[in-house]
């Protein structure tokens, strides 16, 4: 190891040192403080919804315990945090409201789809345009912002009454799956059915539609073109290929 890398080192680690040290150590101290500070205040932006079900004191407890955990290897905070859903499962703070580790992997979803690639949104009439012989054969690219999850906490509904006034935000009961998308610069959550979730991991997959809708059964004769329609309405489909002919 170099001197230049050495000194780097040591330098990173007396910063994650919990100890304040003595009163040389003070412009040290003033700058590791200022590091963890930066580090909470951007975990708190990340996952709003859970320093609100936490409150704002044992959430920035919690945050100091993840810096510990997990230090930030890199200076671009956009990054920090990525592991938050998984550290909050292994703490006691999810036994007292067991939400929590979903709610921050709803989070982190939507802090990736808003920092997701930029994608033009499907035309319609363009796939509208393919021969019907080649239809069963089209494969629908998602746009690079979509994630899709699933659980068994009401997520969705805990993130829109966290923009409500009032009221627990963990008071309602049931499982729900969700799509996350960006559409016009914004991140937009809404609760899926258990079609429409089995539909966008098949496209997820890269499965054609003929293999879609073979996957699906005997529902996706009403309800894939409706379920198809309104992805391409939310912006949701990015663009199309045609598979190549097997035969």
């Amino acid at each position: 190891m170099s001197a230049l890398a050495a000194w780097q080192r040591a330098f990173m680690e007396a910063l994650e040192d919990e100890h304040e040290g003595t009163a040389s150590d003070a412009p040290l101290g003033f700058h590791r403080a200022s590091v963890r500070a930066r580090r909470r205040d951007a975990l708190a932006a990340t996952y709003p919804i859970v320093a609100r079900l936490l409150g704002r004191g044992p959430f920035d407890a919690l945050a100091a315990r993840y810096a510990r955990a997990h230090p930030s290897h890199s200076a671009n905070l956009d990054l920090y945090g990525d592991l938050f859903a998984a550290f909050l499962a292994r703490q006691s703070e999810a036994d007292a409201t067991p939400c929590l580790p979903d709610v921050a992997r709803l989070e982190w979803a939507c802090h990736e789809s808003f920092r997701a690639a930029d994608a033009p949104a499907l035309e319609a009439a363009a796939l509208a345009a393919v021969p019907s012989e080649l239809q069963g054969r089209v494969r629908l690219v998602l746009h690079p912002s979509v994630r899709v999850l699933e659980s068994a906490y009401p997520i969705a509904a805990i993130r829109e009454r966290a923009g409500c006034d009032g009221g627990p935000l963990h008071a309602a009961a049931g499982g729900e799956r969700v799509l996350v998308h960006r559409a016009g610069g914004e991140v937009r959550v809404r609760a899926l059915s258990d079609f429409e979730c089995r539909l966008l991991r098949a496209l997820l997959r890269g499965a054609a539609l003929e293999e879609v809708a073979a996957a699906l059964g005997d529902e996706a004769a009403a309800s894939l073109a409706p379920a198809l329609a309104r992805l391409v309405l939310e912006q949701a489909i990015a663009a199309f290929t045609v598979a190549a002919d097997r035969a």
